[in-house]
């Protein structure tokens, strides 16, 4: 397994209990966020076995050879180096595939595990890293600004508290909202190193010791997605380990009896734009695709295809999904959450559950 797949590797081994579960000693490089106040229990109305596993692709995956629209001449057109060879392309329909690097989910996708959201983003996006993070941790407006995050408000919703857990990167507003939410998170390890393999894996063994709170979510980030440049074995590599990371937590929580209370959610702040730039990358793009994994996951094709004749004067896509969309159909199909109390809007559901 390569050095970033430990990411969803340790957290595939640290939920179904591959691993002994630490005991009362505190890993190297974790820490107690806010700690969860005496007498909080599961949240009323989230079923007690559902967990969430968001994985977040930073820095703006390039949707459009993760999900490539392979059948579409303007694609070659747009990318004259980028395009991914027809006949490498994992093909899904005949319109559609995976870029080759993702070929381990097909079985997922076989067994209707795997759903595609296509055309997702934010209207009027920010294309900047940082807000547009922002934004889709706290599930806002392009023009509002807010510190809680919308996973936070859902498990909080009836002022009790569920664990959620944060394996890589910032605690940021995903989770922050007071102190009822106990969020344990590994702290600053350097991602080119193996050793922090045990590292992460150590954090998640600690995390799931603390049995006296059920967990809810657990956030992965997989950083290096901001191609602007060779991108071609660079977005190769990430793909792969995204597959593999992707393919032992399937395989792990499937042989444990937990894949059917399991859904995982890749996100991203933004995606990439049709066309490639004169130094073998692309730049930032309002438009991006979402991949849902899970026992319970509605697989195939939702949203809307990428298309190439709805660009915008600077060239970019243009979304047909509001990225509050996927977030309101995971609240009320996964967890029985109310959308518009959580998001503080009302978004059109997409059938992205069999529950």
């Amino acid at each position: 397994m390569k050095r970033r797949n430990f990411l969803l590797g340790a957290a595939a081994g640290a939920a179904l209990g591959a691993w002994p579960l630490a005991s009362t000693a505190s890993p190297v490089g974790a820490r107690d966020l806010p700690a969860r106040r005496a007498g909080t229990g599961p949240a009323a109305g989230i079923p007690s076995s559902r967990l969430l596993i968001l994985v977040e692709l930073q820095g703006g995956n390039d949707a459009w050879n993760t999900v490539i629209p392979y059948a579409e001449p303007a694609y070659r057109r747009l990318r004259p180096t980028l395009a991914i060879p027809r006949d490498q392309v994992v093909q899904l329909d005949r319109q559609r595939g995976l870029h080759p690097a993702l070929a381990g989910l097909l079985p997922a996708w076989q067994a209707g595990e795997l759903a595609v959201v296509e055309g997702v983003g934010c209207p009027a996006a920010n294309l900047s890293h940082f807000r547009a993070q922002q934004i889709g941790a706290t599930a806002s407006a392009a023009d509002a600004y807010r510190d809680d995050g919308w996973v936070a408000r859902a498990l909080t919703q009836d002022g009790q508290a569920r664990t959620a857990w944060q394996v890589n990167g910032e605690a940021g507003p995903l989770w922050t909202l007071d102190t009822q939410l106990h969020v344990i998170a590994a702290d600053a390890v350097d991602t080119a190193r193996p050793a922090c393999t045990q590292a992460f894996a150590t954090a998640l063994q600690a995390a799931l010791a603390s049995r006296d709170m059920p967990m809810a979510a657990i956030k992965l980030t997989m950083p290096g997605f901001d191609t602007h440049h060779a991108q071609t074995p660079i977005h190769a590599r990430l793909l792969g380990e995204l597959a593999t990371g992707l393919s032992v937590l399937r395989d792990g929580l499937r042989k444990a009896g937990r894949w059917d209370e399991t859904l995982v959610m890749t996100y991203g702040e933004f995606g990439r734009r049709p066309a490639q730039n004169a130094d073998g990358g692309t730049e930032h793009g309002a438009v991006s695709a979402q991949l849902l994994l899970g026992g319970r996951v509605a697989g195939g094709f939702h949203g809307a295809p990428l298309v190439f004749d709805r660009l915008d004067g600077a060239g970019d896509a243009i979304p047909a999904v509001d990225f509050r969309s996927v977030y309101a159909s995971v609240l009320w199909q996964w967890w029985r959450r109310d959308p518009q109390s959580v998001l503080g809007g009302r978004f059109d559901r997409l059938p992205l559950l069999r529950v």
